[in-house]
């Protein structure tokens, strides 16, 4: 067999992965599709090894499961090249290496996030079940054999591979052979004769790598090799205990709960920690089983399928999480809110992600869907905007605390210290993150709240300025109007009362004036007042606070997460020191205890501090901003009242045009007539008075002329859109269409 170097055909070699017990992987790229593919080629193995070798080969090949890694066909320029028949398994190239270089992140030192552990859960229980309904058993289930591959949604796929030490019981109903991993090794591989087991022993495996993933550590006496603990849980462990737990002073103690701190939802725990109780029952017999059915997948499946909204409050700094349905509507999850808070359901603001108010009209996961991806959560928020300013207090964990005092040296309880510190930094930082978040979103809210009213608004002013100028015409041609009935003669007939038509005109214009005044007092008042009150600074300011805030906190968890790999690395220096004392370049144990105990005064207050500032900040924010939410809720019903007065004065002032339309046309009738008796006056002179009474013909046919197109003009005036387009009734007042005036009627005998 060649060696694995160099390029051939379009295939090259990219660099070596790792290797394991029956040989080493390599990475190869195709240089024209860029496609990659792992190798993993045998080492020279004896015939036992060859054949499990094959075995796996032969495996990979039968199975097709998205929490596998894949077989893949090794090109034929590699295999040609250097790769004997028979010695090399291509498989998909996962890039994200495997869990325990996951897990040994800083971030993670307490254990992975929720959505992470939910996708490790389901992805790796369905490739176990998988593999169990085609009769194999994996029997090496642990972090080192499980890869990540990147999703296009951005996720990760969890994936099992080493299906080296795979066993095909299609034949027999149990193994025998001794193979695994020590510390992921089900009880029975150890003190057990003759050595008989099923695959079961991968529930076990499966149960302690979940619980390693939610809280960092292994569950049994993390500290001892794996011989000396499985044989103390055969004689200590009771069926409900799924982990010790150290106690400072004493020997670690049996618990059934899953020890803080971890990342997951107090309910998604309590339903974890109970399938775990089945997962590592010590009788294999009984093992997997919930109520003596063989249904663990199933109950993983439902714990994963289960849906549940968290909800930060704003107030406490705490995730509140409530289980919802399909048919959760916002009425019960603000009931089931107020059982958990001191916020009643009317003083409760929900908001998305995105600043968007949920619906109240439809259910709450449909919401979800359309509104923001990923996580269902919701920031709650109260009406009681005082609430807002809280005391942000914090402790640090006891174990951290109490390290401040007198310590020895101890490299495992320092580990543990170390990162307690660097979790209790990452979830402060992480829960001002949250509140940053909460005020970004709020306001969004607020923001797009009062853009909308700035726009209603603007309408408003619109409107009123646009009834101004009408108040103005009426205005000249009323005070025109009252000037022509002073000159005017009374009528000798009787018909027009000339000082009734003044009185009228005189009283309509004194009220008009009067409720103008008002109109232009309280529409002009409440629109300088809304523009003043809805002032919350400019927004590019509160842009730049959000990113400073955030980038502030992003640095502030690299530092942690940097400063615990420094003390990590120091820590595994002082052990070696304590075992080799004569290492004068390795930090001494009792160095280390200094320098961890100046970490904590220094880093971790000094974080504490600076939060506390940060978060103080927020709080003032977001009151700030709540309380704009408040004046809002006090303008809009100001806004809809002068709205429904503009309305009301605009027909006032209709029909008071009306009115004088009407008296017009009462004058031009009485000038009409005026003009035709004094026509039939000088039609009884003589001849001598023809040319003056053509002329006067003339007069009263130019007379005709002016009233035909003034009696247009007014249709034309009539028609005006004087209540700003007919289409503004939605004050709920009288309607706002133009009324219409017959002008046939009050002309009179004008076109008889």
């Amino acid at each position: 067999m060649a060696k694995a170097t160099g390029q051939y055909g379009t295939w090259y070699k990219q660099e070596d992965l790792g290797s394991g017990g029956f040989g080493q992987v390599s990475l190869w790229e195709n240089v024209n599709s860029h496609e990659k593919i792992a190798i993993k080629v045998c080492r020279q193995l004896k015939a036992k090894h060859l054949q499990r070798w094959r075995q796996e080969v032969a495996i990979m090949r039968n199975l097709d499961h998205p929490g596998l890694v894949q077989f893949r066909q090794i090109p034929s320029e590699i295999e040609s090249a250097f790769v004997a028949p028979n010695v090399a398994l291509g498989m998909e190239y996962c890039e994200n290496g495997d869990l325990r270089r996951l897990l040994s992140q800083s971030q993670n030192c307490c254990g992975l996030s929720e959505p992470q552990i939910r996708a490790m859960l389901g992805n790796i229980g369905s490739a176990i079940n998988y593999l169990h309904d085609k009769k194999i058993v994996h029997r090496d289930i642990k972090p080192e054999n499980i890869v990540l591959k990147s999703k296009e949604n951005g996720t990760l796929a969890y994936k099992i591979i080493d299906l080296g030490y795979a066993k095909d019981l299609s034949d027999q109903t149990c193994a025998q052979s001794f193979v695994g991993t020590p510390h992921y090794l089900a009880p029975e591989f150890v003190g057990v004769q003759p050595l008989r087991y099923t695959a079961t022993v991968d529930f076990w495996s499966f149960g302690l790598v979940a619980f390693e993933c939610i809280t960092g550590r292994r569950p049994f006496y993390p500290m001892l090799d794996a011989m000396r603990f499985l044989t103390i849980l055969r004689e200590k462990k009771k069926d409900f205990h799924i982990c010790t737990v150290d106690n400072e002073g004493s020997d670690p103690q049996f618990s059934s709960e899953i020890p803080q701190p971890h990342h997951l939802n107090p309910i998604l725990a309590e339903k974890i920690r109970v399938w775990l109780q089945c997962m590592v029952l010590m009788d294999p017999t009984r093992r997997g089983k919930i109520n003596e059915v063989d249904d663990w997948f199933s109950e993983l499946t439902a714990i994963l399928n289960d849906t549940v909204i968290e909800v930060f409050n704003t107030q406490t700094q705490e995730v509140i999480t409530i289980e919802a349905d399909e048919e959760t509507s916002i009425t019960l999850l603000k009931t089931n809110i107020a059982q958990h808070t001191n916020i009643q359901p009317p003083d409760q603001i929900l908001l998305f992600k995105n600043g968007e108010i949920p619906n109240p009209t439809e259910k709450v996961l449909q919401q979800f869907e359309t509104k923001q991806q990923g996580k269902h959560f919701l920031f709650l928020f109260s009406h009681q905007h005082q609430a807002q300013l809280i005391n942000w207090d914090v402790k640090l964990p006891d174990e951290v605390s109490s390290f401040l005092g007198k310590s020895p040296f101890n490299p495992k309880h320092m580990k543990r210290v170390t990162s307690l510190a660097t979790n209790f930094i990452s979830e402060i930082c992480n829960t001002s993150i949250q509140s940053m978040e909460a005020c970004a979103a709020v306001y969004q809210s607020m923001d797009r709240y009062r853009v909308n009213f700035h726009t209603s608004l603007g309408d408003l002013r619109t409107r009123y300025l646009y009834f101004m100028g009408m108040v103005r015409m009426y205005e000249v041609g009323v005070h025109n109007d009252i000037e022509a009935c002073k000159d005017a003669d009374e009528d000798p007939q009787g018909t027009i009362n000339m000082d009734e038509i003044y009185t009228q005109l005189v009283n309509d214009r004194d009220q008009v004036a009067s409720w103008t005044e008002t109109v232009k007092r309280e529409a002009e008042n409440f629109i300088h007042q809304s523009y003043d009150e809805l002032n919350l600074g400019h927004k590019d300011h509160w842009t730049e606070f959000f990113k400073q805030t955030r980038n502030n906190l992003t640095e502030r968890l690299k530092d942690a997460y940097q400063k615990h790999e420094v003390l990590r690395k120091r820590l595994r220096e002082a052990s070696d020191h304590e075992r080799r004392p004569t290492d004068t370049h390795s930090i001494t144990g009792n160095e280390m205890v200094t320098l961890l105990q100046e970490h904590i005064m220094k880093f971790v207050y000094a974080s504490i501090k600076h939060l506390k500032i940060i978060n103080a900040d927020i709080s003032k924010r977001i009151s700030a901003v709540l309380k704009i939410h408040e004046r809002l809720g006090h303008l809009i019903p100001g806004l809809y009242n002068v709205k429904h007065m503009l309305a009301h004065r605009n027909n006032e002032l209709h029909r008071v045009q009306r009115d004088k339309q009407v008296r017009l046309w009462s004058l031009i009738a009485y000038m009409r007539r005026d003009i035709l008796d004094l026509q039939n006056c000088l039609s009884q002179f003589s001849n001598d008075g023809v040319e003056d009474t053509q002329m006067n013909q003339q007069h009263i046919s130019t007379f005709d002329s002016f009233i035909s197109e003034l009696h247009e003009g007014i249709n034309d005036i009539a028609s005006l859109d004087w209540n700003f387009g007919g289409k503004h009734n939605d004050e709920g007042g009288e309607s706002t269409q133009p009324a219409t005036v017959n002008h046939e009627d009050a002309a009179g005998d004008v076109t008889k």
